[in-house]
């Protein structure tokens, strides 16, 4: 053990990880929560690659419909919708997903509420995922407000599926959510190593051509070496990872001191 890393969990063969359960056996279904459509090949698509390719259920769930991410006045929204969905229906495929799921909420106008969080709860009862990947909501300064909403809507329904009052008329099919990832994360504990699936990550992103995604695997390349580098791998992705914890919903503080 290096110097420094005296507290820290060790490095495996995943990388350094807060918790171990993500690539065990128990856990076969994987959802993931993002707020557009390239929000998870950008942020993790590194280690959804990792879980497909060991057999495990990858859904992604988009929240909004992604009309502005297409800044042409030429192209009407509807149009523009349409193309974001078809390159994240090619760039999940390359990633080993083959079950994308849209919501289409207005693209810069979600909210937390009420409504949001009981279809939420539905469909994770619906889908039963062991591990729920979100944005983190706590970042400072994330000026998206679609990707504070979604990350807050996802930790509340992730943590209240299993409650039989929450949405009573689903109530057989209550989910207990083992785990939590937070992507872009003001604290990460948790840094899988993506050497093996950098290629393909890089190449999934370049699918969000409306995104200039070509110049976009590049920054994120260099981002993903930086993380790397922090568990002296070529390549990774980092995370805040909750786990389940009482009296709380989630717990992410134990790591915290000592990271």
């Amino acid at each position: 053990m290096m110097e420094g890393d005296v507290g820290k969990p060790p490095i495996s063969k995943y990388g350094r990880m807060r918790s171990p359960i993500l690539f065990e056996e128990q856990v076969e279904s994987i959802l993931t929560i993002q707020a557009h459509q390239d929000d998870t090949d950008i942020a993790c698509g590194g280690t959804i690659a990792k879980l497909t390719r060991m057999g495990k259920k990858v859904t992604y769930l988009l929240l909004t419909d992604g009309r502005h991410g297409v800044c042409d006045p030429e192209i009407p929204a509807a149009q523009a919708i349409k193309m974001r969905n078809e390159e994240q229906k090619r760039a999940a495929k390359i990633l080993g997903v083959n079950d994308v799921k849209f919501l289409d909420y207005h693209d810069q106008q979600l909210d937390s509420s009420l409504e949001l969080r009981r279809r939420l709860i539905g469909i994770i009862r619906d889908i039963k995922p062991d591990i729920v990947f979100t944005f983190d909501p706590w970042r400072p300064y994330e000026g998206n407000r679609d990707h504070r909403h979604t990350g807050f809507m996802a930790l509340e329904a992730a943590g209240f599926a299993y409650d039989m009052y929450e949405c009573p008329e689903k109530n057989a099919d209550l989910q207990m959510v083992l785990e939590m990832y937070l992507f872009q994360p003001f604290l990460p504990d948790t840094w899988i190593d993506i050497t093996d699936t950098i290629d393909v990550k890089l190449e999934a992103i370049r699918q969000h051509e409306t995104q200039l995604g070509d110049k976009i695997a590049e920054i994120i390349k260099e981002k993903n070496a930086r993380d790397g580098r922090k568990i002296k791998k070529p390549y990774a992705e980092e995370f805040k990872v909750l786990r389940r914890g009482f009296p709380w919903v989630w717990d992410g503080l134990e790591m915290e001191s000592s990271l």
